[in-house]
């Protein structure tokens, strides 16, 4: 036992005295291990940081809330009753609380300008719940409002202000009796009134027959119910026991927080990112591999004193493994702590309130693969190091590539040839593995093949000479492995965010629509009629909006379908509608026109249904595919169902509007002259804007991940090309004793430096274009569609960036090779 003990300790000093002896060499392979395990941690956290990322303002925002019943804006059901709810005994089985609401859109005016807002009715109780008002705060007067903070910030609004409400004919006026900070659901443009007073003015303003009846009248209605359902229950229960009450089956339903479709937005418009994860990920595991390499060449020299001293193999791997075991503590600690500062900073940067923390399972799991990964590869290498091993290793690095030219010229011809194969028969879905592994295996041996045919004739130069010493360096090998492997990074990284800023010009520019009128109760067609008259109108056509129909066979959804003349799509969408599909729309049966995505995804074509759930009456509606067209998101259809009896019920009345050239009165126009009917007046454009900056905002963070994880890759190529600046200065040192001067070594290495470039860059270039035509159907693969295009930009910026990482590594390494003094380094080898 005591023996074992003083073997360890001794181990243990062993290790230590190799760490600080080489102090240099420590740090950068910790630097190495550090950027491995932070670039695991980030991209293996990198979906559940998503999630938090778009679920986090929900949390905030609905709390312990899990359901939301409102009447909706489709038909003419404007409220609902709450004592149907409050007299059902069964209410406590499903359901925790209930916080019933009345709430509209409408417009007010403050300090003049005049502002649309979210009104909130109900009690005082109720709307201590669901923000951060005073829990002292008692009920509301008739004239009283309390408003959240940002409304009072962007109107430089305060206490006793007066702000002024009308409906049709009537007009009302509140004093601000309070201020709160925004949360919960009263969040930015929203405002609280009694609803005992409220209601009675709304309703009886909309309709004056109305005005006559007893308050007692309006003591129950209500149009929004939010609930906290009971834990043993599921939403989908909640759901069938509401629709099963009286008065409540057409309500609509959702789900405050619903992880399906958060998740299903997160593939749908980061898919790109994730294959770019998969292939960084195993660039990752190449990096550990070639460092694991270089780590155990230096170790060479320790084995074979070892064994020439009589020690055991047991004593030379325990040295080396709690070495190893030193640097990956130190390094999962560091990592641990970079990867959580950088996922606080990137919520930080898309500018998300959310906190989030990587989860210890994560952690665990990425320590754990990393340590089984590092164990099993260190075990590996000892054991061919072993072998190797020998007094000669003790004083000479020089280890030939055993590959030879003609090897490396089979390797390309076989690439080739299997990439052919694979192009020219689909083979399935294996056929994109095939290319892009042929893709791979040709972008690592182009370069080391032009590499080897700059020195295949006799050395006349100091240049080919240092050149074919560097290239017989087995470090050399992993050291151009680390920058192809960077190079082929930052270029998928630059087309990723080219790919990305095309989907989000092409989103902005599809939707051709100016405003959008909804939310109608009545005078529909006099609207209609009135908005076409309009001097500054140039186009107004009514439509059906149908949000979120449900495909049940694929459990997937369309967040909007939009139902009007057929004839009329092209003035308000910009989109590669062919002719045969626009006709189609005039069946009369149900007909849909989808985005490409649903026919690459699920093998849909031009005349299959698609069983569709439009509403709780029609969860089975067989629609015919009409047609498909081009979309970087696809979130959006086109049906016919407003021509078919009993669908329109169904779908939200609009009225779509294109103003002139000078239209920038006419949305002021629209609310003066409609808004106090409640109808809601949407700038489709601030909308859309809106949408695409919050799948900026995503996009800005994924790209900060991949930056951080680049720089990884530069701390790698850094690490390897010091370790390889070691095994050449016993060379560089001879060459500079020979008379080489400062000058003359520093243009040596220009040049060098461009004799490296080239042949990386003419791999890299070629690889990362081929690789770039089969990310689509490797996307289409994974499970997800995303029509990838190469773009010039792409390619330019992916050449500027891949040279800036180049020079930058290459200063390095000359500034620490000038900074040799050959004298002692020959005094050291000889």
């Amino acid at each position: 036992m005591k023996e074992t003990a003083n073997r360890f300790l001794f181990s243990l000093r062993y290790a230590y005295k190799n760490i600080i002896k080489n102090p240099l060499r420590s740090i950068l392979l910790m630097l190495s291990l550090i950027a491995l395990m932070t670039s695991l941690l980030l991209a293996t956290s990198s979906s559940s940081f998503m999630t938090e990322y778009f679920i986090g303002d929900l949390k905030s925002q609905y709390r312990d809330l899990d359901l939301i019943a409102s009447v909706g804006t489709a038909g003419n059901s404007r409220y609902f009753t709450l004592r149907t709810l409050n007299d059902d005994p069964n209410q406590g089985t499903y359901m925790k609380d209930v916080i019933p609401f009345f709430e509209i859109d409408t417009l007010v005016s403050l300090n003049q300008e005049k502002v649309y807002v979210k009104v909130m009715s109900s009690s005082i109780d109720a709307l201590k719940k669901i923000s951060n008002v005073n829990p002292a705060r008692l009920e509301l007067s008739e004239h009283q409002v309390i408003i959240t903070q940002s409304l009072a910030d962007d109107y430089n609004l305060s206490h006793g202000d007066e702000i002024t409400m009308q409906l049709t004919s009537s007009e009302k006026t509140y004093v601000i009796i309070d201020i709160i900070d925004d949360g919960g659901l009263m969040s930015g443009k929203a405002i609280y009134l009694n609803k005992n007073y409220s209601l009675p003015f709304f309703l009886s303003a909309l309709n004056p027959a109305l005005s006559g009846l007893p308050e007692i009248f309006f003591a129950n209605l209500y149009n929004t119910l939010y609930i906290d359902i009971e834990d043993e229950q599921t939403a989908s229960s909640v759901t069938s026991y509401l629709h099963d009450l009286p008065g409540y089956s057409n309500l609509f339903i959702r789900e405050t927080i619903n992880l399906e479709e958060i998740n299903e937005m997160i593939d749908r418009n980061l898919a790109v990112f994730s294959v770019i994860f998969v292939i960084v990920i195993f660039a990752i595991l190449l990096v550990m591999s070639t460092t694991m390499m270089v780590y155990f060449e230096e170790k060479k020299k320790m084995v074979a004193i070892i064994d020439l001293l009589g020690g055991r193999s047991a004593l030379s791997y325990g040295v080396i493994l709690l070495e190893f075991m030193l640097f990956f503590m130190l390094s999962a600690f560091a990592s641990v702590a970079i990867g959580q500062w950088i996922v606080s900073f990137g919520m930080r940067f898309v500018g998300s309130s959310s906190i989030f923390e990587l989860k210890p399972q994560t952690i665990l799991l990425t320590l754990g693969v990393s340590l089984f990964l590092f164990v099993g590869a260190s075990l590996r290498y000892y054991l061919y190091t072993q072998r190797s091993a020998s007094i000669r290793e003790v004083n000479e690095h020089i280890n030939k590539d055993p590959i030879s030219i003609t090897m490396y010229i089979i390797l390309i011809i076989l690439s080739i040839l299997l990439y052919i194969v694979a192009s020219i028969f689909h083979m399935n879905d294996f056929g994109v593995i095939l290319r892009v592994i042929s893709i791979v295996l040709m972008t690592f041996t182009l370069p080391f093949l032009l590499i080897k045919l700059l020195v295949i004739f006799p050395a006349k130069t100091e240049l080919f000479f240092h050149l074919k010493m560097l290239i017989e360096q087995k470090s050399f090998r992993q050291y151009t492995s680390v920058l192809l492997l960077s190079f082929l990074s930052i270029f998928l990284l630059v087309l990723t965010n080219t790919h990305m800023e095309h989907r989000f010009t092409s989103h902005r520019s599809e939707y051709q629509v100016d405003y959008v009128l909804t939310n109608f109760i009545t005078g529909y067609d006099e609207t209609l009629l009135e908005i076409e008259s309009m001097t500054d109108v140039e186009h107004s056509d009514p439509a059906l909006i149908y949000e979120n129909i449900i495909f049940t066979d694929y459990g997937d959804s369309m967040l909007m379908t939009v139902s009007m003349e057929p004839s009329k799509l092209s003035t308000y969408f910009d989109l590669p509608l062919s002719d045969d599909s626009i006709s189609s729309l005039l069946a009369p049966y149900p007909v849909i026109i989808l985005p490409e995505r649903y026919r690459m995804l699920y093998h849909l074509n031009i005349g299959d249904t698609i069983i569709s759930y439009i509403h709780p009456d029609f969860p089975n509606v067989e629609m015919v595919i009409g047609g498909f067209f081009e979309k970087y998101i696809a979130n959006l259809a086109f049906t016919n169902l407003h021509t078919l009896p009993n669908y329109a019920e169904t779908g939200i009345s609009s009225i779509f509007v294109n103003g002139t050239e000078d239209s920038s009165l006419l949305y002021p126009n629209l609310i003066e002259a409609y808004s106090q009917n409640l109808v809601y007046v949407l700038d489709y454009q601030q909308f859309v804007e809106s949408n695409v900056s919050r799948m900026e905002r995503a996009t800005l963070y994924m790209t900060v991940i991949l930056i951080a994880i680049i720089l990884c890759f530069v701390l790698s190529i850094i690490n390897h090309s010091l370790l390889l600046l070691v095994q050449m200065r016993k060379n560089d040192a001879r060459m500079s004793i020979l008379g080489l001067s400062r000058r003359q070594m520093i243009l040596l290495m220009i040049r060098e430096s461009i004799g490296l470039f080239i042949p990386l860059f003419v791999g890299t270039f070629i690889g990362f274009t081929l690789l770039s035509f089969e990310l689509t159907d490797l996307i289409l693969w994974s499970g997800e569609y995303e029509n990838i295009t190469l773009s010039s930009s792409a390619l330019i910026f992916g050449s500027f960036f891949v040279l800036i990482v180049f020079i930058f590594t290459r200063i390095v390494y000359i500034v620490k090779l000038l900074n040799i003094q050959p004298s002692i380094v020959l005094r050291t080898y000889e």
